[in-house]
């Protein structure tokens, strides 16, 4: 029979469990379910337990394997990998941040008048309008289902047709559209989120007047390449060293500029933070997206045939 003395010690030695006075590798289980309630939304959730008190916070705030994890939860992850790279706990923390910031940013930007939804604040600490249009054309490369979700959601898809629609002739070079990374990653972005639903929402005058935006990065191979080099180059990089089409001793002078044009890939790199490290990359060519834009549009349309001509062999 227990002695009322070790009763009343067992009673005052035992203590409830709070959330702080467990393991972190139980609170970050906890934290991960609490956070991620679903696959879409950035993970709000979380300001919310990092309120809670000053030893919970700490304990969450150095849990990077816990970012990771909510990563790979909300954003897609396995392109990164296919590629033999696999970032550490750290790398994965710091993407998260960043593709939540990109997104936050493009919804916030939604929610501007239509004057104020492309215009850079040097005083906010959100990105720019090029700078995001690259992130969000990153974030389709890396694409498994989760990215374009996660885009969707905040309205990319609107933001940039947008763009494309009001802000692509803002700026002109001697009367034509440039071709830089910010009209350029617009143009991808926007054909890799159309969808056939899309697409065949439009009616036939928005049909018409987007092809008439695109078109010059279409039919102008003079002023926007399709390639880096001509394809009568088997080898490349070409021995010539030199970065500017100007100097090429295989192009002519137009009143365009040089033709053939040859792009040298130092001067159409981008370094962008990526998984925290600034990662050089190529800007995206536009005359590439047109045709994809182009051609997605018109495969909309059917063939009118002449009422004349036989339908079958045996008209």
């Amino acid at each position: 029979m227990v002695s009322a003395r070790t009763a009343s010690f067992s009673v005052k030695t035992t203590r409830p469990t709070t959330l702080s006075s467990l393991p972190v590798e139980v609170l970050e289980h906890i934290a991960f379910y609490y956070v991620c309630p679903r696959v879409l939304g950035p993970p709000i959730p979380l300001a919310t337990l990092l309120l809670l008190s000053k030893a919970i916070s700490y304990k969450l705030s150095v849990a990077r394997h816990l970012y990771a994890r909510v990563f790979k939860h909300k954003f897609s992850f396995s392109a990164i990998r296919r590629r033999g790279f696999e970032p550490r706990a750290g790398e994965w923390a710091w993407q998260l941040r960043r593709w939540c910031e990109v997104l936050k940013g493009v919804r916030s930007r939604r929610r501007r008048p239509v004057s104020q939804a492309y215009v850079d604040d040097v005083d906010a600490e959100e990105a720019g309008v090029q700078e995001t249009m690259y992130a969000l054309w990153i974030m389709c490369l890396e694409d498994d289902g989760c990215n374009r979700a996660q885009m969707q959601l905040v309205g990319a898809y609107e933001w940039v047709e947008g763009y494309i629609r009001t802000e692509m002739y803002k700026n002109l070079d001697k009367g034509w559209p440039l071709g830089n990374a910010g009209n350029s990653c617009a143009m991808w972005v926007f054909w890799y989120l159309s969808s056939k639903a899309r697409l065949m929402d439009e009616t036939p005058e928005q049909r018409e007047s987007l092809i008439d935006l695109i078109i010059p990065f279409l039919t102008v191979p003079f002023r926007y390449p399709s390639s880096f080099a001509p394809a009568n180059h088997f080898r490349l990089p070409l021995r010539s060293s030199a970065q500017s089409s100007l100097s090429t001793p295989f192009s002519i002078p137009t009143p365009h500029g040089p033709f053939p044009i040859y792009l040298h890939p130092s001067r159409h790199t981008w370094m962008i933070p990526h998984f925290d490290r600034w990662t050089p990359l190529c800007t995206p060519l536009a005359a590439d997206a047109a045709k994809l834009v182009y051609f997605s549009r018109r495969e909309t349309m059917l063939f009118t045939v002449p009422d004349f001509l036989p339908r079958n062999r045996e008209e």
